[in-house]
């Protein structure tokens, strides 16, 4: 049997590999002689194969680059490049009273729209209410609801 490793050097790994690849999986799930529900439960099984993977040598990834004395490089076909990714602030440390009222007149308000948005979802009919700031009656009317049928995978 095959190493898990000689099997992943069997995937496309240059975007012209990739292109045909991916166009020839299409033209045969398209032609029949393919399942399109096991090419999905095999993209599934690699996308969360992946992220485990890149998970668990994100420190060996970045040793190896870092031997290359450059900041771009170029290996089996592709560029490389040293940077900083992930990059993000805790602004809670800044003690700027400002940016503290910005943060909770955010959070009320957030709070309060996502309740008017369960409120809404709940009309199934035009319905007169009274608006809270002009004291208007006006008629509200259930939000349009769009959805997509798709097909979910639980990799067991």
């Amino acid at each position: 049997m095959s190493s898990p490793s000689s099997l992943l050097h069997l995937n496309p790994s240059t975007s012209s590999e990739i292109q045909f690849f991916a166009s020839s999986i299409i033209e045969e799930v398209k032609g029949g002689t393919e399942s399109p529900l096991r090419v999905l439960i095999q993209l599934r099984a690699i996308e969360k194969a992946s992220k485990q993977i890149l998970e668990g040598i994100k420190d060996e990834i970045v040793t190896a680059a870092e031997k290359y004395p450059t900041k771009d490089f170029e290996l089996w076909g592709n560029k490389l490049e040293k940077s900083e990714v992930g990059i993000s602030y805790d602004f809670s440390v800044c003690q700027d009273p400002t940016y503290e009222r910005l943060e909770v007149d955010f959070n009320t308000a957030k709070e309060r729209l996502d309740e008017r948005k369960e409120f809404l979802k709940r009309i199934k009919v035009p319905t007169p209410v009274g608006d809270v700031v002009t004291g208007e009656l006006v008629t509200i009317h259930p939000p349009q609801r769009t959805s997509t049928t798709g097909v979910k995978v639980t990799i067991k």
